[in-house]
């Protein structure tokens, strides 16, 4: 053997034991990484069982909640996800405050690092239950949605809304002039209390002023859900995301029916059931616009026969493509096939109301 063959061959020696130990450290890690999700599993639990415990005058009001549809459900094998209440109303308190600015919503732990389930948009109405240390734990009135939220988001000086955010976004400015800084900036749904117009601005109730194009009255809904939906192609997948700048499948679901004036839960399995009727797709094989595709875990909008619109955590992004693509691609992950497939209320398979 040359010293140049033998130089070949003991390089190839270490490289199979350079790749067995990297599959070595990789499998290490792998074990490190499901430790580490049982034992947050652990920490969420012990952290949830105290907070029942400090609020046990509440938890002892919490009646007949269903297992499937309750007050608190497991959403991952690491996440305790709080949920709305399947009996409304169970907490008798009249302390409602409102958002004045965008907040994000945790569900189970009030930090910054805990996984966000949802977000709350400017102008919502809450019920208050509870505050402490710059923490406020709440119930979203649109949606019934519980979770805490910095209590700096919130005020109790509610204005009756008039208008809603009917573009993707929209600027809130200091004064009726677009060349001043402003002051936020509003997503889709938004709600606003308009107090008069100045030109093309609107003047809100609550301080500065919006593009009037961008608004619309409460009772001027969009005509079409599925056109709603598809402006926000391209918007990155957010999970508990619910705003224009970032939005998951369920959330996307819900801007868009509420915008054409669609009551809409915020999660995929609650939309599974309660939005309006089951279709038996199979059996008819075809899809209309506007029928609710349903996976374990995933919604989309169908906008014709043969295509969806949904936040793919995939592409993570907003994207419309081929139900045929999209299908056998979840197909392959742990969502596995569609579950089931129902047509919002008032629908004719035609996307509108």
């Amino acid at each position: 053997m040359t010293d140049t063959a033998k130089n070949v061959t003991e390089l190839r020696a270490l490289h199979a034991q350079l790749q067995a130990a990297r599959e070595e450290a990789d499998e290490r890690a792998k074990e490190s990484f499901e430790t580490a999700q049982l034992e947050q599993a652990i920490a969420d639990e012990e952290a949830l069982a105290k907070l029942i415990a400090e609020h046990g005058t509440l938890g002892q009001k919490i009646e007949a909640v269903h297992t499937d549809m309750g007050l608190i459900v497991v959403q991952r094998p690491h996440t305790l996800k709080f949920r709305r209440f399947q009996d409304r109303g169970k907490f008798d308190t009249d302390d409602i405050s409102q958002l004045i600015r965008p907040c994000v919503i945790y569900p189970t732990l009030p930090r910054f690092d805990a996984i966000l389930d949802s977000e709350a948009l400017f102008g919502e109405t809450l019920t208050l239950f509870d505050e402490s240390e710059g923490w406020a734990w709440v119930q979203l009135a649109r949606d019934f949605y519980v979770g805490y939220l910095p209590s700096e988001g919130l005020s109790s000086a509610v204005t009756t809304p008039t208008h809603r955010v009917a573009a993707l976004r929209t600027y809130v400015y200091a004064s009726p002039d677009i060349k001043t800084p402003p002051l936020a900036l509003l997503s889709l749904n938004a709600l606003l209390s308009v107090a008069g117009a100045v030109g093309r601005f609107l003047a809100l109730a609550s301080g500065g002023f919006v593009i009037a194009e961008h608004v619309r009255k409460l009772d001027e809904p969009a005509c079409d859900f599925v056109d709603v939906a598809l402006a926000f192609r391209g918007t990155p997948y957010l999970w508990g995301g619910r705003t224009s700048l970032g939005v998951d499948c369920s959330g996307l679901v819900q801007l868009a029916s509420e915008a054409a004036g669609l009551p809409c839960p915020r999660d995929a399995d609650m939309q599974a059931i309660e939005i309006g009727a089951p279709l038996d797709w199979q059996r008819a094989g075809t899809f209309a616009r506007g029928d609710l595709v349903f996976w374990d875990g995933h919604v989309g909008i169908m906008t014709g026969a043969q295509d969806l619109v949904h936040a793919s955590a995939y592409q993570m992004m907003v994207v419309e493509e081929p139900l045929a693509e999209a299908r056998a691609r979840i197909a392959a992950s742990k969502a596995g096939e569609i579950i089931g497939v129902r047509r919002p209320a008032g629908l004719s398979g035609g996307g509108r109301p």
